[in-house]
């Protein structure tokens, strides 16, 4: 089961189409980072835009977006850059927080960000424990090399 889910977001809503990478499997509300493919000018872009998940250690800071829709190597699916987010926590959160995801990526969870994360969206709602649901506006920052 995915751990976060798309509930919408008025006004423009950021997205971009990628392919799934070879050997890899994309569920649908997981974080995603591009895999390093130099664009070229031959082929089409869709063949070198290419996605895994962002589940391990050191991939937090690689996010691009969420997977609105899961797939396999080779599908085409769509990964959301803005919106709004069902997402687990994974301690208790304030709303108004700026979020990071968790150090262990693998778990995709969400938490208060603190200085040098990559900021991945801010808290619109309150929960008191780890997996407790939050909303969370997805707003991706910059890593913290770059902040």
């Amino acid at each position: 089961m995915a751990v976060t889910d798309w509930i919408g977001m008025n006004g423009p809503f950021g997205a971009f189409s990628a392919k799934v990478y070879t050997g890899e499997t994309i569920t649908a509300g997981d974080f995603v980072k591009t895999v390093g493919t130099e664009i070229t000018e031959t082929g089409t872009i869709m063949d070198k835009l290419l996605v895994s998940p962002a589940d391990a250690s050191g991939d937090e800071a690689l996010i691009v977006g969420v997977a609105l829709k899961g797939g396999t190597a080779g599908d085409i699916i769509p990964i959301a850059t803005q919106g709004i987010f069902r997402m687990i926590a994974n301690a208790a959160i304030t709303a108004g927080y700026m979020l990071s995801q968790t150090a262990n990526a693998a778990s995709m969870k969400v938490t208060h960000a603190v200085a040098g994360d990559r900021q991945i969206g801010i808290a619109l709602t309150t929960c008191n424990a780890q997996n407790d649901y939050v909303l969370v506006k997805l707003q991706l920052g910059p890593t913290g090399a770059e902040a």
